[in-house]
């Protein structure tokens, strides 16, 4: 259990964002890095397409250049 995530991401969805907002992988890696939150456009290309979940601080960084709640990233139960 150790080190494992207790929430699962929504790769898709913020790929969704991204791309219906017409933003690049580096463009939403700048404005990430506006936001406070340093990331890589190769590493939110992995949390894209779930090969890897964001960090808290990540997702809050997500959640603030989108303007949503962080639940709004993360995949739903149902």
């Amino acid at each position: 259990m150790h080190g494992k995530s207790t929430y699962e991401f929504d790769g898709p969805g913020l790929r969704e964002r991204r791309t219906s907002g017409g933003m690049s992988l580096r463009a939403l890696a700048v404005k990430c890095q506006q936001a406070g939150t340093p990331i890589s456009d190769s590493q939110i290309s992995k949390h894209e397409r779930g090969l890897s979940q964001p960090r808290p601080k990540v997702l809050k960084g997500y959640a603030e250049v989108f303007a949503v709640e962080i639940r709004d990233l993360l995949a739903s139960a149902s």
